[in-house]
């Protein structure tokens, strides 16, 4: 009796408004990081591009070496003695941004989708759409619960992990394609659908929606915007900026 009000309570959670429901896919490649602050990026910066067709042990391999780089990254910028703490931040928000963007997406692409998927290993197991969110950033270094974050409802999300300056509402795609248009590249933005919750950002002038599709189970995917038929079928929207939340920026820092 407990189990079946424990499975009762957890479906009506998922299915709450603008909770989350949904898929994902992945290919196995990393891209090198972009220049940032003043040239070049270290050379601790720049990851390597893992094949295509790599196996799963070595894929998983290379993803941890990924996260082994983040822990690099993060403490170097942390320790620097030229840099004002607002320098830091600054550039803890483009790090942050171009890791989950140009690297962690790819590795998680191809990550089959279940709606009670917890997976926390890139294209092994299921993960739904929450946990999607929760665990990319956690593996980004982000402190965060992934389970709890990953069990709220997207607006919930949203609110824990943006800026609150930043969270807009939209009752049409188009206006949500307009919002976005006026971001540049590289911001991160976390969007809540009626059910389902992913990342959107820009890139070279385009806007990508990063997501564990729901869609004929489809799974971890970096679609277009304009192209993705999960976000043309919401009629309500929530977007806030994780890019320009300092409070995680500080926290990712320190």
């Amino acid at each position: 009796m407990l189990i079946k009000v424990f499975l009762a309570s957890f479906v009506f959670a998922c299915f709450s408004f603008f909770a989350c429901t949904e898929k994902e896919v992945a290919k196995s490649t990393v891209v090198k990081l972009s220049k940032i602050d003043q040239g070049r990026a270290p050379a601790s910066m720049l990851l390597e591009r893992t094949p295509s067709k790599a196996d799963l042990e070595q894929h998983n391999e290379n993803y941890k070496r990924l996260k082994s780089k983040i822990v690099e990254i993060r403490q170097g910028l942390r320790d620097r003695t030229d840099l004002s703490a607002e320098d830091k931040s600054r550039l803890a928000e483009q790090y942050m941004s171009k890791l989950m963007i140009d690297s962690i997406f790819s590795y998680w692409e191809g990550t089959k989708w279940d709606f009670n998927g917890i997976s926390e290993t890139p294209r092994s197991g299921e993960v739904a759409c929450g946990y999607f969110v929760s665990t990319t950033l956690r593996d980004l270094g982000v402190k965060l619960n992934r389970y709890k974050i990953a069990q709220k409802g997207a607006t919930d999300i949203i609110k824990s992990l943006c800026d609150g300056n930043s969270i807009v509402r939209s009752a049409s795609f188009e206006k949500l394609e307009k919002q976005m248009s006026e971001k540049e590249d590289y911001e991160l933005l976390i969007v809540g659908l009626d059910f389902h919750v992913g990342f959107l950002f820009r890139k070279e002038g385009k806007s990508y929606f990063a997501h564990s599709n729901y869609i004929n189970s489809e799974g971890v995917v970096v679609e277009v915007m304009e192209e993705s038929v999960a976000l043309r079928n919401s009629n309500a929207y929530v977007l806030g900026s994780f890019s320009k939340n300092k409070q995680m920026n500080k926290q990712w820092l320190d």
